[in-house]
């Protein structure tokens, strides 16, 4: 079982990488320290007892959405500090959907922040074919990955949440105002490995797609 601890912790270790990838990218601008400082200080309080309880109604990533908001806009307003590239803050939000799409595609109650594990059956086992087999059957084995062909066709998955389209292949394009529910049908019209990013180990590329008539462009690990 993950409680808000343990993801608030799995954060922290986002917000690391993150100031890791920006220091040493090639084509973004390196951030000042004190937006990670920032960031990584607000995750602590989170981490109070009391402010784990007085938000136990809501969902951990609307509290990490929002917090990454407030540091986004007092980086933005303080003269003080160089602003930081959207794209730095962008990565970080794909990090956070991505969080919440595989807790809600693992069955977690990502609503109160606490990430329960099904329990068992309280059936008995049943022992009557411990002598048929002395192994166990060895377990079906995964479908092959689904390759997505430009003019095909393709699944959204984003764990029950709706994914918005980018204007251009890149986290800090606009958005369309178009949502796209999960597991809804859309068309493949383009491929680009431009601006890709890492999203959990995976490189990801981009993919412009038609969904009743509007396009934009969606990260590939949302695509099935």
């Amino acid at each position: 079982m993950a409680n808000l601890f343990d993801i608030i912790k799995k954060f922290g270790e986002k917000v690391a990488d993150a100031q890791q990838n920006n220091r040493e990218s090639q084509t973004e601008k390196t951030a000042d320290s004190s937006v990670f400082d920032d960031i990584r200080s607000r995750i602590d309080n989170m981490n109070q007892k009391d402010q784990a309880e007085a938000e136990s109604k809501r969902s951990p990533f609307d509290m990490f959405k929002d917090e990454l908001d407030n540091v986004q806009t007092q980086n933005r307003d303080n003269p003080a500090v160089e602003t930081a590239e959207p794209s730095v803050f962008d990565k970080m939000r794909a990090e956070i959907e991505r969080m919440e799409a595989e807790a809600k595609a693992g069955g977690s109650n990502a609503g109160t922040g606490v990430f329960e594990e099904e329990h068992s059956s309280n059936i008995p086992f049943d022992t009557s074919f411990e002598d048929t087999y002395s192994t166990p059957p060895a377990p079906p084995s995964p479908p092959a990955p689904r390759v997505l062909q430009v003019g095909g066709m393709a699944n959204t998955l984003s764990g029950g949440g709706s994914l918005g389209m980018r204007m251009s292949p890149d986290m800090g394009a606009g958005k369309n105002s178009t949502r796209i529910p999960s597991g809804a049908q859309i068309r493949i019209l383009e491929y680009t490995d431009q601006n890709k990013i890492n999203l959990d180990g995976k490189i990801s590329g981009w993919y412009k797609v038609d969904f009743n008539g509007q396009q934009g462009w969606i990260l590939e690990s949302y695509l099935v």
